[in-house]
């Protein structure tokens, strides 16, 4: 169990990502990675015992909570979540991104971004390593 934290005026933003795709060896942008974003929240539940408490619950993961990209010319995906309340400082959410090249040249990735009540947008570069190197 954790303390509550509420906050005084509940924040419900959308939540946008950017992400960026470089070669490791090149520096060069990557295009056309298939790069699949996941999000799930987590969230401070009140403990019915105690008003003052909460547990973290973290829902199962809903098919609708997910979006498909391919990378651009310069490498480049851009989304957003749908609207995420934020009730509690503590509630949370956590995108997670497969990164997937279907041609076979690069490794695959996963990455991760977390929100919270305080940031809504994150940019993030990520270097692919090709399968040869490894």
């Amino acid at each position: 169990m954790y303390e509550k934290e509420p906050l005084d005026n509940p924040i419900g933003p959308v939540i946008y990502y950017s992400l960026t795709l470089l070669d490791k060896e090149t520096n060069q942008p990557v295009s056309g990675i298939y790069v699949k974003a996941y999000w799930n929240i987590a969230f401070c539940d009140e403990f019915a015992p105690c008003p003052l408490k909460c547990l973290m619950l973290t829902p199962r993961s809903i098919d609708d909570n997910t979006a498909e990209h391919f990378t651009n010319a310069n490498g480049n995906i851009n989304g957003q979540t749908f609207p995420f309340l934020f009730r509690d400082k503590k509630d949370r959410v956590l995108v997670t991104f497969n990164v997937e090249d279907t041609h076979g040249v690069y490794v695959a990735k996963r990455i991760s971004f977390r929100y919270d009540y305080t940031n809504n947008s994150q940019s993030y570069t990520a270097y692919l390593l090709k399968n040869d190197a490894l």
